[in-house]
């Protein structure tokens, strides 16, 4: 890890390991679809990014998402 970095996320939690291409502005997206059902309201799902390098590590600042009604 780079000085600083913190992994925010617990290891034995990790759901899918991805490989998310970058655009030119470093940017990327992972579409989601989330069901229309009630049941999800309030749910609050956590996410952070991992990028290995040559030798090195990255982290992502961790995303705390809620979904609402």
């Amino acid at each position: 890890f780079y000085p600083g970095e913190t992994l925010l996320l617990s290891p034995s939690l990790l759901v899918v390991p991805a490989v998310l291409l970058l655009d030119g502005t470093g940017a990327s997206s992972w579409p989601y679809p989330i069901p229309n059902d009630p049941g999800v309201v309030g749910i609050r799902i956590y996410s952070q990014a991992l990028g290995l390098g040559t030798g090195v590590y990255d982290t992502s600042r961790a995303i705390e998402a809620r979904i609402c009604p």
